[in-house]
């Protein structure tokens, strides 16, 4: 999955590691954006059912966003842009859940970027 992702996002996605939050990796897929360009979802289910999606989107590679938070209905969320690669956490969970995962997933991002550079 994570080279059939990357040869078709243009870049290097690995879906994050969640497992020491509890998150087992579901599957993750090839969706479009609202631009029709191409992103990749990961899905993720702890032991009592509870699920969240990750969504990584290519950007220009210079683009850089702190961490902002969102909230619909039920549906709480946060995203990021780092390296020109725009993260997005949503699941109907506390915000503290959702901030460890973000967490997480910079620093394994992070040392993804130190071993392939």
């Amino acid at each position: 999955m994570k080279q059939w992702l990357s040869s078709r996002l243009h870049r290097p996605v690995v879906p994050p590691d969640l497992a020491r939050l509890g998150y087992q990796l579901l599957g993750g897929r090839l969706i479009a954006t609202d631009e029709g360009s191409p992103a990749a979802l990961f899905m993720y289910e702890d032991r009592g059912g509870r699920r969240l999606s990750v969504m990584a989107v290519p950007m220009a590679p210079d683009l850089h966003a702190a961490q902002f938070d969102m909230s619909q209905n039920a549906a709480n969320g946060c995203g990021w842009i780092d390296k020109g690669l725009g993260y997005a956490i949503v699941g109907t969970l506390p915000d503290s859940d959702l901030e460890r995962a973000a967490d997480q997933i910079k620093a394994d991002t992070k040392t993804h970027s130190a071993q392939s550079g």
